[in-house]
């Protein structure tokens, strides 16, 4: 049974064909569009994501309240403040600082000269536990508390040296310190913020800068490049955290400017989305999106139920053949909704072709990586699978319905059929005469019947009353002489 309704479906599909080229586009890029936005959703919602325990993790950021009633955002905060709080709360887990350079000299010694690079943000000093709370996949080595010593991610490695083989060799920082490379990291993902390529000891740190051992110390340091992370132990209240660093603040600024600083625990699942604290995205842009792909889909649906309920008035006249010959609603329902099925496969395949053909302009555009792997992408089948499901319970149904429901007589008195008009109703044929009856039958939707027809009808139809006036007997034979003479 199947196998046949797929037959007939195909057939179908191959006569209508240019109505089936027109399904097929509108549903694709329809759903190209839509495949396209939630992979950029999804990329943007995933940042920093995969690490371990992100709902736990939380960033220290600082708000300035002036005098003129102003306020003044600062993802960064005191370099003292992580370590203090593990100190003297219970439900701090761990913690880590993050001090960048915002631009760094890195000079890459050579066999004649010394080759400099310029990095932006792409230098940065930690400790031992920033890699116990955020996720690094070391390839050769591993990372040293020893001063002097740095990772480096395999990207870098092969800018520095042309080659990932770099354990052992050394780097000048700002032609005045040189650190030696203990590890190399697999590169970084594209949805992190926390992007340093080149990951120095934070016992460096102390050896790069004079000052380093007074702004550890310095509650008054407080600058962008160091960012405090910590990590929150299951259960444990951020508002408690908020108020043991009210109270850190004010053992540690005078109280003529205390209330100036207001340091508050950020998610990390904020950071890439709050503009206040430099975050490179919005949420209320991403929901936009997420409208407009909705959108993109539901009209391609509404474009396809159009274009099938206009297409179904073409078919009424085989809907209407099938139901004489015994076929049930449901049957034909369930053939127009194979058929539906066939169109939105078909949609589904060239719309992932539109996607993987977009991927260039997203990757080098807005640095999104599209992935369409299914098979490793749970949530990309999901997706596709529930795309599917949608369009054809849609955009099918409707169609199916209305074609399922033609009734017999109307479909082959042609209406509902392009370019036709009802038939106006007939007379008795004691009434109108043989001529009206033979053209009846021979009724084919035009307006416009041509002169010969008429003529030959008309002596067809005064030869046949004839025959029946003089031998009413023969009548049968007549009838049959007369069906004869119609096909001529």
């Amino acid at each position: 049974m199947f196998h046949s309704y797929l037959k007939i479906a195909l057939r179908n599909l191959w006569k209508h064909r240019f109505y089936t080229l027109l399904n097929v586009l509108g549903l694709s890029l329809g759903m190209a569009g839509g495949l396209v936005l939630l992979q950029f959703i999804r990329f943007h919602l995933s940042f920093d994501q995969y690490h371990p325990h992100p709902s736990q993790l939380y960033r220290v950021v600082t708000e300035l309240h002036l005098d003129d009633g102003s306020t003044v955002h600062e993802q960064g905060s005191p370099l003292a403040m992580g370590p203090t709080l593990q100190q003297q709360q219970s439900g701090i887990a761990a913690q880590a600082v993050l001090t960048q350079l915002p631009a760094a000299t890195v000079g890459v010694p050579g066999t004649a000269q010394t080759t400099y690079f310029k990095e932006h943000n792409n230098v940065a000093f930690v400790g031992d536990a920033w890699f116990h709370l955020f996720t690094y996949h070391f390839l050769q080595g591993s990372y040293s508390t020893a001063p002097g010593s740095a990772v480096i991610t395999a990207s870098l490695a092969r800018k520095y040296f042309g080659s990932d083989n770099v354990i052992g060799k050394a780097l000048q920082l700002d032609s005045k310190y040189e650190v030696t490379i203990s590890g190399v990291m697999a590169d970084l993902p594209g949805h992190t913020d926390l992007g340093a390529n080149l990951l120095l000891s934070d016992a460096s740190f102390r050896g790069f800068s004079t000052e380093a051992a007074a702004m550890l110390q310095d509650w008054n340091y407080i600058k962008s490049n160091t960012q405090t992370f910590v990590q929150l132990r299951e259960g444990v209240d951020v508002n408690d955290i908020n108020k043991a660093m009210i109270r850190l603040r004010n053992q540690h600024f005078p109280n003529d400017i205390a209330n100036v600083y207001q340091f508050t625990l950020q998610p990390l699942s904020d950071v890439h989305f709050n503009p206040f604290f430099s975050g490179t995205m919005q949420h209320s842009l991403l929901t936009t999106l997420a409208f407009v792909g909705i959108f993109l889909v539901v009209i391609a649906c509404f474009n396809f139920i159009n274009l099938a309920t206009a297409q179904s008035a073409r078919r009424a006249r085989e809907i209407g053949t099938r139901k004489v010959l015994g076929s049930a609603p449901r049957s034909i329902f369930w053939q127009f909704m194979l058929e539906t099925t066939c169109v939105a496969l078909l949609a589904m395949l060239l719309a992932l072709a539109w996607t993987f053909a977009a991927r260039p302009l997203m990757n080098n555009w807005v640095q999104v990586p599209i992935s369409l792997n299914v098979f490793k992408d749970p949530l990309l089948a999901a997706s596709i699978a529930g795309l599917l499901v949608f369009i054809i319970s849609a955009g099918g149904s409707y169609p199916a319905i209305i074609m399922s429901h033609y009734k017999p007589a109307t479909a082959f008195r042609g209406h509902g059929q392009p370019g036709e008009q009802p038939q106006s109703r007939i007379k008795k044929p004691s009434q109108s005469g043989w001529l009206t009856t033979y053209m009846q039958q021979h009724y084919a939707g035009s307006t416009c019947t041509s002169t010969s027809l008429i003529f030959r009808s008309l002596c067809r139809s005064v030869s046949f009353t004839a025959c029946a006036i003089s031998c009413p007997r023969r009548t049968l034979s007549v009838s049959n002489t007369w069906m004869w003479m119609s096909t001529k």
